[in-house]
């Protein structure tokens, strides 16, 4: 017979707890950001890619570099939303946080120097 912890680690978090973890760990990520750069907000997946070493400026990989950064969060969107079990889902909930992390570090070396950079 099954035991209690089993059961609990093998049930799924809700949807609507799904949604505001989610949202919220946006949210919280994007208002480290300076107000004044919000028009320009779809360009925050490009912090994903401050960290590569540094190269003779290319602006033709700028968009490819942008839409690989948007696709790693619809991809992980996706896991993380149809994660079937709660250590799953967890999981998923963590590679959010690091990319988040990563994103938002990047954005703040790459505004460095500039008025917007802190």
């Amino acid at each position: 017979m099954p035991d209690a912890r089993s059961a609990t680690e093998n049930s799924a978090v809700s949807f609507w707890t799904r949604t505001i973890l989610y949202v919220g760990t946006w949210a919280a990520a994007l208002l480290t950001i300076d107000l004044r750069l919000w028009p320009m907000v779809y360009l925050f997946p490009a912090g994903l890619f401050a960290f590569l070493p540094p190269g003779e400026p290319d602006e033709k990989w700028a968009t490819p570099l942008l839409c690989l950064g948007w696709l790693v969060y619809i991809v992980q969107a996706i896991f993380f939303f149809r994660a079937n079990r709660r250590r799953i889902f967890w999981v998923w909930y963590a590679v959010l946080l690091l990319l988040l992390i990563c994103n938002v570090g990047g954005c703040h070396q790459m505004l460095r120097g500039t008025p917007y950079g802190h």
